[in-house]
């Protein structure tokens, strides 16, 4: 928790899933989120069994009802309220909206041909990271060969880099993007590179030192990916919040 007292009660919390996804494909899978606040109309409640009980989050059979209740769609993010009424029934508000509202905005011209987001089949995971991937591609110019896929983040800087590997001249010893990637809608998710499967700084490392015994790829298929995936943030006051990944 962030700067707040540790026996202050928890003002609100929400949950996340993503249900039926493939973990070799993109935005594949339906995203819930569903938030609830503290209900100070009814005491007794699911709400706020979830935010003062050791599991910090909704029951199972509550979870399951909300399910019931709204509609999902592979590629969308579903976003719930919830509340406990006084008469007992629930008030379950719910909106449809895109997993990545906020598209970044690409340098006009962009210099790097486009390749499709749904193309790509993610093989490999690199250590120590949650966003560059090795990937194969399945349609296309590019189809079965393998490139490394540099994932967009809402933090991220890929757009800065996208505009200053446009400028750069060619040269041997600069790395340079191969490709963008898009959604259906043009949306920009991040960057293919080549592959150097012969060596990378990574590899050349552990030549000369044991400390790191992990493989610098993690293979997918072969790490146990339990699907829904879950992760709540919970806060504590308005603006304060914490993440408990399960």
């Amino acid at each position: 928790m962030l700067g707040s007292e540790e026996d202050s009660p928890l003002t609100g919390g929400s949950m996340c899933f993503v249900l039926d996804a493939d973990h070799q494909v993109f935005g594949s899978g339906a995203a819930l989120t569903i938030s609830y606040d503290r209900n100070n109309d009814v005491l007794e409640c699911a709400e706020n069994t979830a935010l003062n009980g050791v599991n910090m989050g909704l029951s199972s059979s509550t979870v399951d009802l909300i399910l019931s209740r709204v509609q999902t769609k592979p590629g969308y993010r579903t976003h719930v309220e919830f509340k406990t009424l006084a008469s007992g029934s629930f008030r379950i508000e719910a909106r449809l909206g895109p997993l990545k509202p906020e598209a970044q905005v690409l340098p006009n011209p962009v210099l790097f041909p486009s390749v499709p987001l749904s193309s790509l089949q993610r093989t490999h995971q690199l250590a120590c990271t949650t966003h560059i991937f090795l990937v194969k591609i399945s349609s296309g110019d590019l189809s079965n060969t393998v490139r490394v896929f540099k994932a967009s983040r809402a933090d991220s800087s890929l757009v800065a880099e996208v505009e200053f590997m446009s400028h750069l001249p060619h040269s041997d010893f600069v790395l340079r993007p191969t490709h963008i990637v898009t959604d259906e809608v043009g949306v920009f998710h991040g960057l293919l590179s080549d592959y150097h499967p012969a060596s990378s700084l990574c590899r050349s490392w552990t030549r000369f030192t044991s400390r790191w015994k992990n493989p610098c790829w993690h293979h997918l298929e072969a790490m146990e990916v339990s699907v829904p995936l879950q992760r709540q943030s919970l806060s504590r006051c308005p603006g304060l919040y914490s993440s408990l990944q399960k």
